[in-house]
């Protein structure tokens, strides 16, 4: 039997926090791909995305180029197509009273923070 979380939204799957928390129970969703010809089947990836990334990678899959345009997002095309890595990622939320940062950091690069 499945244990259900007392928050409202649902079950968080073990992790901690709740819907509109900026604890990973509120801010990781699963995503669900299905592109059989350019998609290998059965991936389980972990490197941190957003919203903001939907529409980028939709726009390279129709045969745009996400780099002609001033986006927020990047395509995950590259990651989930190719297995190419991202490099450098900093997301940040905020939420009433919450703040929280996630960051991606290649090996011996520093990155450079939030785009404000």
């Amino acid at each position: 039997m499945a244990t259900r979380i007392a928050y409202y939204g649902g079950a968080t799957g073990g992790l901690k926090g709740h819907k509109f928390s900026l604890y990973k129970g509120g801010i990781r969703v699963p995503e669900i791909v299905n592109w059989p010809t350019v998609i290998s089947a059965g991936q389980i990836l972990d490197t941190p995305a957003a919203s903001m990334d939907i529409f980028p990678t939709c726009l390279e899959a129709a045969g745009g180029d996400p780099s002609t345009f001033e986006l927020d997002g990047r395509s995950l095309l590259p990651l989930t197509a190719r297995g190419e890595m991202p490099g450098d990622r900093t997301l940040c939320w905020e939420m009433a009273m919450q703040n929280a940062i996630r960051r991606r950091k290649r090996m011996g690069n520093q990155g450079n923070g939030c785009r404000s």
